[in-house]
């Protein structure tokens, strides 16, 4: 039996968002600091203001990623910024690295303009400039998706979720989306997948989001930094949550533990991912396709934490 060749898959998203794998390092999501009392009020009375950090942790406890939301201020827009850590080094000015780490801001969100239709959302480097006031700054990396005018009318994902994907033996489907570079290269997709289930004798919908990742687009023969997988893993964590009636609605969104803490954040600060937008590419898997995208993976998280405690 021919043996299935897996994607090449740069980072991924599994067991609800718990654990980040970056390349091959494993890390663990840490709830430190995200449920507390003043953090419930501030979400329940101002919303738009509520901060909220998500951290992961490799098995040494040598380095991290974390993931924050910036809620606008005076003259800003509010968005979100990546960071890695580093567990060995202590922050300028601290003593313990355990408790403080140095930290990097690689990239942050950035929303254009309805008018920039070419590159409507993306991520730009923290020293990234804009040419002039009336430009906005250059996108590292970025989607260039948006509304299909009339999919309701245009197109039936309902029936052909049952024609092409259950009829035909498969339970799964990938929501397939394009990142482009600063060259205007497509280097990426951001894969979303869940599953499928009938509805009716020919009609089957999608259920919630199972897995996020980040492929390496096949056209793409560069080599990305370790740096850059991390930016682009900001993707994983900034897709719009599933809203009923709207394009993408009712097809995944967030992960769950990503949704638990920031729906209201990314319902107007995320993108969008599923049917309805353009560049979005749809591929129906079976239950073998799915195990091979590596769903249930923690890279190298268990040998790191073994090494580290012997």
């Amino acid at each position: 039996m021919e043996r299935m060749v897996p994607p090449n898959i740069l980072a991924n998203f599994t067991f609800g968002g718990a654990v980040l794998v970056q390349g091959e390092t494993g890390m663990l999501f840490s709830p430190m600091g995200m449920c507390t009392k003043e953090k419930a009020i501030q979400g329940l009375c101002c919303p738009g203001c509520l901060q909220v950090a998500f951290s992961y942790t490799d098995g040494a406890y040598s380095k991290g990623v974390q993931v924050d939301s910036r809620p606008a201020g005076c003259c800003g827009k509010p968005h979100w910024t990546i960071s890695k850590k580093d567990y060995t080094t202590p922050a300028e000015g601290k003593e313990n690295a355990k408790l403080f780490p140095k930290k990097e801001v690689l990239a942050s969100t950035v929303k254009h303009s309805k008018s920039n239709v070419s590159m409507p959302w993306g991520i730009k480097l923290p020293d990234a400039v804009a040419p002039s006031i009336l430009s906005g700054p250059p996108l590292h990396f970025s989607v260039r998706n948006k509304v299909i005018c009339c999919a309701g009318c245009t197109q039936c994902p309902g029936y052909t979720n049952c024609n092409d994907g259950i009829m035909k033996g498969f339970f799964c489907m990938n929501f397939k989306n394009p990142i482009y570079n600063l060259e205007g290269n497509k280097v990426a997709y951001v894969v979303q997948t869940v599953p499928i289930f009938p509805t009716s004798c020919c009609c089957a919908d999608t259920g919630p989001t199972l897995q996020m990742a980040i492929h390496q687009h096949p056209e793409y023969k560069g080599k990305l930094s370790e740096d850059d997988i991390a930016r682009l893993a900001l993707f994983m964590f900034t897709v719009r949550p599933n809203i009923p009636g709207t394009p993408g609605g009712g097809h995944g969104g967030p992960l769950n533990i990503i949704g638990k803490f920031s729906n209201i954040l990314l319902a107007k600060t995320g993108w969008v991912l599923g049917f309805g937008m353009t560049e979005v590419e749809t591929e129906y898997l079976s239950m073998k396709q799915v195990f091979n995208g590596e769903i249930a993976s923690i890279g190298d998280f268990l040998e790191s934490m073994r090494s580290n405690s012997a």
